[in-house]
């Protein structure tokens, strides 16, 4: 049996209107708070599950004794005898008899705004009174309840009505098609087919052989004695002279003659034939009365049907025109009628409902989908509803009713808020369906698995966090000797490009010195006063010339060698090939090819 549910439409109202308040005895350093959401009561951010959802009476809101007294740490034991029950916390006491006004609070009797109840079996209280009592914050967040779609006996009835005469139609119609078949049968009996098309012509005669296809083929065309513009041939394509083919039933086989050619008569229907087709349409006009006239009942029967169910909305909503709760119910079975009735008028008044309830409340919107997901498969639907509880997750529970509804939610849930995902088992757990107490002990599983593999992943990452923070010390004292070898190889390397630099200009002093007394006097000199020079050239610049071998480049090197050497071997007037091989010598000296290894 489904439980009482209450709508609750303006729970916010109950911090105005409830104007009983009682003295607080519990430090605040205990103070407990509770949240109320819609149907869904939260204490200290845990989720209460409770067989009876709150209800409110006279704008008083009233929860169930039990899981409220355990949430706020408190006992309470009950006296079946006297109806009464005692609760405690602490230094404080109440007494509360069921269906009084009053309570007992620490020895002072109190009044109760409503008084304490049964139902279902179970405690219904006064929650500001306990909050109140045990100086616990009390928040009302309001969320409408969404709505169910429930047919009374008259919509029942007016809707099994309709469904009677859609059958009763469906009969009458059947029984036309029958009756229309045998018109058509009747007509066409001892017709003949001309290329697909009936024909009813005068009687005529053809000398033809009968075939295993059961049509007729003509052996000469000559043979016919009436429409001579009709040629028969054989339907299977064979042998065909004529072009044509007949498909029928003759009334008279003529004696066999002509070599085996038969004598075939056709003509118009007998009598006998003609007396059955009228028959026939009479029967056919009879039951077409039938089928209209059940036709305008099913219309009537629709009629009433949408009427009443207008009415019965309009009633309610001329008084409260604003009620989202009841536009959003209305656009609901509008939707379920228009399926049912398959009426696209009646989807476009739904919609029109759904838009004006959802812009007197935004939450509707959310509600307007999870309507329609019904309809969709598993995956689709629940994405949808995902994507609710990730804006809010209590609009998802607010949309719940039954075992399934908070299944569902729960399988949802727990890929958004696990402490609500249990609340939403707890809700679904009153199952006896195999596959949705199935369904909870995998959630839990996957729920258990999926908290293991984030603490491993926890310790995991705090490992690696470690490892890294290690290997980034590592990294800088990597780094920190890496940058004092860089600095030495760059001293070494500064060194040794000064080296260099030193030995290149040596060289390039050397090569200075040599192109000058060149220019100045061995130019000028002839080849056999140049032969003089030998032992001049050996000891000026051919000695200091080899302290450089193996220190520059080896081609400008040999260049300048070659040139030292042609002052005592070029001829007068090759004497510009020295100069040359001196620029050649220092176009070299920079070049990497050819350097000392």
């Amino acid at each position: 049996m489904r439980k009482l549910r209450f709508v609750i439409h303006f729970l916010a109202l109950l911090l105005i209107t409830n104007c009983f308040t009682f003295p607080a005895f519990a430090e605040s350093a205990e103070s407990s708070i509770v949240n109320v959401n819609g149907s869904v009561i939260v204490v200290d951010g845990k989720p209460i599950a409770q067989d009876n959802d709150p209800i409110s009476v006279s704008g008083t809101l009233l929860v169930q004794l039990k899981p409220i007294m355990t949430a706020l740490n408190a006992s309470f034991s009950w006296d079946d005898s006297s109806k009464t029950i005692t609760g405690k916390k602490n230094k404080i006491e109440f007494r509360i008899q069921i269906n009084s006004s009053s309570a007992i609070l620490n020895g002072i009797k109190v009044s109760l705004p409503t008084p304490a109840i049964q139902m279902n079996g179970k405690i219904m209280i006064p929650l500001r009174f306990l909050t109140d009592t045990f100086g616990a914050q009390l928040k009302i967040t309001p969320y409408p309840q969404m709505p169910t779609l429930t047919f009374d006996s008259k919509e029942i009835a007016y809707r099994k009505a309709y469904d009677d005469a859609v059958k009763t139609y469906n009969k009458f119609l059947n029984t036309y098609k029958t009756k229309q078949q045998a018109l058509e049968k009747a007509k066409h009996a001892g017709a003949y087919t001309l290329q697909g098309q009936i024909f009813s012509l005068d009687p005529f005669a053809i000398y033809g052989r009968s075939t295993p296809q059961g049509s007729y083929s003509s052996s000469d065309p000559g043979f016919l004695i009436d429409n001579s513009y009709i040629v028969i041939t054989n339907p299977d394509k064979k042998n065909i002279r004529y072009g044509k083919t007949y498909f029928g039933t003759h009334y008279y086989l003529g004696t066999e003659s002509h070599n085996g050619t038969l004598l075939f008569v056709f003509g118009p229907q007998p009598k006998s034939t003609q007396k059955k087709i009228k028959e026939a349409e009479k029967a056919v006009n009879s039951s077409g009365n039938d089928v209209n006239t059940a036709k305008k009942a099913i219309a009537t029967k629709k009629e009433n049907l949408v009427s009443y169910v207008k009415n019965k909305y309009g009633t309610q909503l001329s008084s409260d025109p604003k009620n989202y709760i009841v536009l959003f119910k209305y656009a609901m079975h509008l939707d379920n009628l228009s399926v049912f009735l398959t009426d696209k008028n009646l989807q476009e008044m739904s919609n029109s409902s759904f838009d004006q309830a959802i812009k007197l409340d935004p939450v509707m919107k959310n509600y307007r989908s999870v309507y329609f997901s019904k309809a969709d498969e598993w995956s689709k639907r629940k994405e949808t509803l995902k994507k609710i509880a990730t804006v809010d997750p209590y609009i998802l529970l607010n949309t719940c009713f039954s075992d399934r509804d908070y299944y569902e939610a729960a399988s949802v849930l727990s890929e958004v808020n696990t402490d609500l995902m249990e609340y939403a088992l707890q809700k679904a757990s009153i199952s006896k369906n195999p596959e949705i107490i199935t369904g909870i002990q995998k959630i839990r599983a996957d729920v258990a698995a999926k908290i293991h593999a984030e603490e491993q992943n926890k310790q995991e990452e705090a490992r690696q966090k470690e490892l890294e923070q290690q290997e980034i010390e590592n990294k800088k004292q990597e780094e920190e000797q890496q940058k004092q070898e860089a600095d030495e190889k760059a001293r070494e390397l500064a060194k040794k490009n000064e080296q260099i630099r030193q030995i290149k200009q040596g060289f390039l002093d050397l090569m200075a010195k040599f192109e000058a007394d060149f220019n100045s006097r061995y130019s000028s000199m002839s080849l056999a006063e140049r032969a003089g020079l030998q032992s001049e050239l050996q000891n000026t610049y051919l000695v200091p010339l080899s302290t450089y071998k193996g220190q520059v480049n080896k081609i400008a090197y040999g260049y300048f060698e070659d040139a030292i050497n042609m002052v005592l071997t070029q001829p007068d007037n090759y004497m510009y090939v020295i100069s040359d091989r001196i620029k050649f010598a220092k176009s070299w000296l920079d070049q990497d090819y050819g350097s000392p290894s």
